[in-house]
């Protein structure tokens, strides 16, 4: 799976805790992606 194809399977439930609960869906794709290993280095060393 893709880093794309996996926000596209995150971002309506972080939509839905946004309706709800008022956290910013963004940051939650965000902090998802770095707990599950989904970032990327910007750079090599």
């Amino acid at each position: 799976m893709t880093e794309r194809e996996w926000i596209e399977k995150m971002a309506p439930c972080a939509v839905k805790a946004q309706q709800r609960f008022g956290y910013i869906a963004s940051v939650l794709i965000a902090q998802a992606c770095l707990e599950n290993g989904q970032q990327r280095p910007r750079y090599e060393a």
